[in-house]
């Protein structure tokens, strides 16, 4: 499936996905492959994200956001603290928002610092505990009002799933402190506001 979502269909722990996509021939795509799954747990939703979050009143835990670059403002729209706000409003007490956005932790070229910062500082407008691992690529933002120390609390869960797309190494490499901790230094050095 589309970025791994439907792989984790056979994690037991996992009761309900709801995937909320715009386009109907994705929907139509998805639908056949969740088919080779358990379907009493997948809902498809053909539906803009904004529409279905301002009418969704049922709760959840996860909300994963993986649309890359925000490269123009419609897609812009889903880094805003008003769109936040949206996602807090159906997070459980204990929920948490993860953003998949581009990155490098060898190199952050100045845009690149001032759009990570940007999305840091706007999570953190909304929620009060947020982390970045950061990696080759992408980085992934975790934000929640968990009072947990997240970096602790990822290490924990990884270390208790049968890992099967990436290996203990990887994942070693990708939790390391200093690699978290120089990141999180280069984009608190640019001044961005909320947007």
């Amino acid at each position: 499936g589309k970025n791994g979502f439907l792989e984790n269909l056979n994690i037991p722990e996992i009761n309900k996905i709801t995937f909320i996509e715009k386009d109907a021939e994705l929907i139509k795509l998805y639908d056949n492959y969740v088919s080779k799954f358990d379907k009493t747990k997948v809902t498809l939703i053909n539906s803009d994200i904004i529409n279905w979050l301002k009418s969704n009143q049922e709760q959840t835990d996860l909300f994963f956001i993986n649309i890359g670059y925000p490269k123009s403002l419609y897609l812009n729209r889903y880094f805003t603290k008003e769109f936040f706000q949206h996602i807090k409003k159906i997070l459980s007490e204990k929920g948490v928002i993860v953003i998949v956005f581009p990155g490098n932790i060898n190199y952050m070229s100045d845009e690149i610092k001032f759009i990570n910062s940007s999305l840091y500082m706007t999570l953190n407008s909304v929620w009060g505990n947020i982390f970045v691992l950061p990696g080759e690529t992408e980085n992934i933002f975790f934000a929640t009002d968990r009072k947990e120390d997240l970096y602790e609390s990822i290490v924990r869960n990884i270390n208790k799933q049968k890992l099967t797309l990436v290996t203990k190494n990887y994942l070693n490499y990708r939790l390391n402190k200093n690699k978290i901790d120089w990141f999180k230094k280069q984009i608190e050095q640019v001044s961005t506001p909320v947007n």
